[in-house]
């Protein structure tokens, strides 16, 4: 007699043994009116709960989950995952993959974030949204818990959001927001910076813009008008921000411009300007400022001494004493004064001038060349005039992340690297006329 094959052993979630299990393969998973257990397995899933109470477990892949009614308990699991609560009082746990979002909807929720870059979405609300990231609590949409969040998109109405003492990105919608970053230990020395906030009073490009109140802290705080549907003229040392509204800016060392003419004004400190799409004009001011050349995806060519730099339009500029490049292949040219320079991936060309400067090639077939000086050079492949042997540095965190954040999933668009559709990141949508570029991250 033929021994009787073992059942299988169907998988459980939340402690419950599942009604409804996916495969390895990606799925359209939907459970019935009533209280089910769902568990997706492998594949980026869409599952969809509708009533009941329900249990729903992502597992591996990116998933996309909507509770639909009822109190739903949610595990996006591994992988990049979009979770939506929907109705009622909801539980969803994010975290374990490199980005997540999450939007509660309307009831009192619990919103618990991971290891990854954890973004939660308030942009259906119907009023004004406080929101305290380090306090751990949010209102406007029901009361909600939240933990281990960071990143939150606000409302069409008057928001007020606070970030934590980390990275956080606090993006404010329509109205007439107040934002507070809390902070970080990041800064502008190399671009593979510890951590850093970013800010936008308007990040929800189909919303009219607002007359937003925005204020950084310690570390690296970037300003972002990538969302701006106009120029903007923003002046770090008046604390103003024209163009988006009418903003108040203070405690912000970063700028990344709109994708029209702009004009960036630095302050006294040391400042990093991002100037995206047009043909921007930037005065860096005092301090040693920084131009980022991270959003020309095709590469960049930049003069600091003759002031002007193409890739993403064709920029003019003074007061800038260092240079970040693109992920393309870069021409990088410094002036008389003490540079530094990195060219981040792609095969550069890097030279200096007559001052101590500093070369980082970064990955890539890199040429170097200090020029007169001390110069000190890295990660270069062919290296000339560079009298100071530099070890080896650790791979950019930016080029890291951009590499990762590149990949775009069905409902969902990436966050960091194009911050100015972080909201239909999580709502399940793509807006075409998104802004390409945080280039500077985590």
């Amino acid at each position: 007699m033929l021994p009787v094959a073992a059942a299988k052993k169907q998988p459980k979630c939340f402690g419950r043994t599942a009604t409804k299990v996916g495969t390895r393969k990606a799925e359209l998973l939907v459970g019935t009116a009533k209280a089910d257990v769902i568990v997706g397995r492998g594949g980026a899933d869409q599952i969809d709960g509708r009533g009941g109470n329900d249990l729903i477990c992502g597992s591996g892949g990116g998933d996309i989950v909507f509770g639909s009614t009822g109190d739903d308990v949610i595990d996006g699991g591994r992988g990049d995952d979009t979770l939506f609560g929907m109705e009622d009082d909801d539980r969803i746990k994010m975290g374990g993959g490199f980005f997540n979002g999450a939007v509660g909807g309307p009831g009192n929720d619990r919103l618990t974030g991971g290891n990854g870059f954890d973004l939660i979405a308030y942009v259906d609300a119907p009023g004004s949204v406080n929101a305290d990231l380090a306090a751990g609590t949010a209102t406007g949409e029901g009361t909600d818990t939240l933990a281990d969040i960071d990143g939150v998109v606000g409302s069409g109405s008057n928001d007020t959001l606070r970030g934590t003492s980390g990275t956080n990105i606090l993006l404010g919608g329509g109205g007439d927001d107040a934002i507070f970053t809390g902070g970080n230990t990041g800064d502008l020395s190399t671009p593979a910076t510890a951590a850093l906030d970013v800010v936008s009073g308007d990040g929800d490009p189909q919303a009219p813009p607002g007359n937003d109140t925005l204020s950084g802290g310690a570390g690296m705080n970037v300003l972002d008008y990538s969302f701006s549907e106009a120029a903007v003229q923003v002046d770090l040392t008046l604390g103003t921000a024209n163009g988006e509204g009418l903003d108040t800016v203070t405690g912000f060392n970063v700028v990344i411009g709109s994708e029209f003419d702009d004009t960036l004004t630095g302050n006294g400190e040391d400042n990093g300007f991002q100037p995206f799409l047009g043909n921007d004009s930037i005065d860096g001011s005092g301090g040693a400022d920084t131009l980022i050349l991270l959003s020309a995806t095709e590469g960049a060519t930049a003069n600091l001494a003759t002031g002007s730099s193409s890739g993403d339009g064709t920029d003019t500029f003074s007061s800038i004493e260092n240079l970040w490049g693109s992920a393309g292949p870069d021409n990088l040219t410094g002036d008389m004064g003490q540079n530094a320079i990195y060219g981040l991936d792609g095969a550069d060309r890097i030279g200096a001038g007559a001052g101590d400067d500093r070369l980082d090639g970064g990955d890539g077939i890199d040429a170097l060349d200090g020029g007169d000086g001390n110069d000190s050079c890295t990660t270069g492949e062919t290296v000339a005039n560079c009298e100071l042997a530099a070890a080896g540095t650790r791979r950019l965190l930016q080029t890291q992340s951009i590499a990762n954040l590149r990949k775009r999933r069905a409902f969902k668009t990436t966050l960091i690297e194009e911050p100015a559709i972080a909201a239909a990141a999580i709502i399940g949508s793509s807006r075409p006329k998104a802004a390409a570029g945080i280039a500077i991250m985590l």
